[in-house]
């Protein structure tokens, strides 16, 4: 069992000091995202697999899950900024690191300690290398991605020809190592038109690089989205979501991976509501006959979207529950009917958990026209973190 969570840095218990759960809880399973990474690993096939860790592993803790995901099979690490990387390398962690934001304007501190460090920065532009070439002189030979927007093919960007000019120099000089070039495949479409067309595009890239005598060791496209098709592979496939359990919607990965987080709450309140009686700011809701109302703990100050007010069902007593009225600073109401069988102190899962099925941050999103990484990630508040699972003896566990 892990007590490490890199938001605060600090060991949390799964208990309050009296020895019960807390009011809101967040479980992160580690052998969920273990059973994850394996099943990412083998539709990669022969394409290493990059686990895909920025903004602290969406909310799940970035170096438990990234030495989860590295035991389980992954051979590299994503992160969005320097800085990430850096908190793994300080956590002991020393498999390859991407970061994915570009260098420009981030600061000669910090991009010297990446580089110091080994992370690999990712450059846009022939400026951002010449920033990187300058760091470079100044100690440690640099490492750098390429990355490229392949909505576009490269004969459309002014400046590429001057990308590659100033990375066939920096190679020249032996100072900068390029080790890579990469792009998406257009966010968690599963369009094959669009895919076409991101691969036809990246195609093109390579293949202007190879004429300017710019040579990568990795190209890399796509994301656990479309690992159904083997040409998107190319040398090495980024998981993101997937590691924890978010599969595209009507994928065949839906029935594979696992939900690694469960987000709970205690019931604090059961009362009684009578006929014609509204709830909540604004009497959004109005009981239509007697019934019972439980209070959860747990509001938008906690990372519960607002707008999920009135559109989303809680786990509790067995049975899926709707919500109801306004999703509140510090609490929702949920509708426990007529036969009212929840009494206080009961658990509620939000979503994650295995019984009676399985709601997840994907329907969430689905019902505010978002993406399911908003949702991880914006879990914050009185939330209280509990790792299970995990292999022993590595950092977090």
């Amino acid at each position: 069992m892990s007590a490490f969570h890199s938001k605060t840095d600090i060991a949390r218990s799964a208990a309050s000091p009296e020895g019960r759960r807390p009011a809101i809880e967040a479980c992160v399973d580690l052998d969920a995202v273990s059973r994850n990474t394996r099943a990412l690993t083998a539709r990669a096939g022969t394409a290493p697999l990059m686990a895909v860790v920025e903004a602290d592993a969406y909310g799940h803790g970035a170096v438990p899950v990234a030495a989860t995901a590295l035991a389980a099979g992954a051979r590299e690490l994503g992160v969005r900024t320097i800085a990430e990387g850096c908190a793994l390398h300080r956590a002991g962690i020393g498999a390859p690191v991407l970061a994915f934001a570009p260098v420009q304007g981030i600061g000669d501190d910090c991009l010297d300690a990446g580089i110091r460090t080994g992370i690999a920065v990712t450059v846009e532009s022939a400026d951002q290398v010449a920033a990187v070439t300058a760091a470079a002189r100044r100690g440690t030979t640099a490492t750098v991605q390429v990355a490229v927007d392949c909505g576009r093919s490269p004969h459309r960007v002014p400046h590429w020809a001057n990308l590659l000019r100033s990375l066939r120099a920096a190679q020249s000089e032996g100072i900068v190592h390029v080790r890579g070039i990469y792009s998406s495949t257009g966010g968690d479409t599963n369009a094959d038109a669009v895919m076409d067309r991101h691969r036809d595009h990246f195609l093109e890239y390579l293949q202007s690089a190879r004429a300017a005598s710019v040579t990568f060791e990795i190209a890399h496209l796509a994301g656990a989205h479309t690992l159904r098709r083997n040409d998107l592979h190319f040398d090495l496939v980024r998981a993101d979501l997937g590691l924890y359990g978010v599969a595209p919607t009507g994928s065949a990965l839906e029935a594979e991976l696992v939900p690694a987080l469960t987000l709970s709450a205690e019931v604090a309140l059961v009362k009684k509501i009578a006929a014609g009686d509204g709830v909540s700011y604004g009497f959004r809701w109005v009981a239509e006959r007697d019934c019972s109302i439980a209070l959860l703990p747990v509001g938008y100050a906690d990372g519960i979207p607002r707008a999920l007010g009135g559109r989303m069902s809680v786990l509790l007593g067995g049975r899926w529950r709707p919500q109801v009225g306004r999703v509140c600073m510090d609490q929702i109401l949920v509708y426990l009917g007529t036969n009212n069988d929840v009494a206080e102190g009961d658990r509620a899962v939000l979503f994650g958990g295995t019984v009676g099925g399985t709601a997840g941050a994907q329907e969430w999103a689905h019902a505010l026209g978002t993406t399911p990484d908003e949702i991880l990630g914006g879990l914050r508040g009185r939330i209280e973190w509990r790792y299970v699972g995990g292999a022993l003896g590595t950092p977090g566990a």
